[in-house]
């Protein structure tokens, strides 16, 4: 993936306080995204990084049916949106989860809570980000 397209993407994610995992030579950082420069890459504490090496912690989209962990909250996403629209919207939502349609079709108010839960809306590749799901806490 080109870097503008990843900082595109990322910086969807900066209201919401996404962290990823940054990987210089043998070292390991993880951070939260600040924000972004489009010519210069990933700005955190006046550090630019490159975007080729972080990979961001998000939920795959077949986490909206089961439960996740959402500000020290345990919520299944897809109830709560259920809650929050009529059956034809719904009906949009569904389509998106199980066929992975482009995000274009949901409405913003969907897309907004998808990024603030940590959704990888944007289709990334396994190997382009971390599964949020798989994390355990030691």
């Amino acid at each position: 993936m080109a870097k503008e397209e990843q900082l595109k993407i990322y910086s969807a994610y900066l209201p919401y306080g996404l962290k990823f995992r940054f990987c210089h030579g043998c070292a390991i950082t993880i951070m939260e995204l600040h924000s972004v420069c489009f010519e210069k890459g990933v700005v955190n504490d006046n550090v630019y990084l490159d975007p080729q090496n972080i990979e961001p912690y998000l939920y795959p989209l077949e986490y909206l049916t089961r439960e996740i962990e959402h500000e020290d909250k345990k919520i299944i996403p897809i109830e709560i949106i259920k809650l929050c629209c009529d059956e034809a919207h719904f009906k949009y939502i569904e389509r998106f989860i199980y066929f992975e349609d482009s995000v274009s079709i949901l409405p913003w108010w969907v897309i907004e809570l998808l990024l603030e839960w940590h959704f990888n809306v944007f289709n990334l590749t396994e190997d382009q980000y971390i599964n949020k799901a798989t994390l355990t806490n030691k």
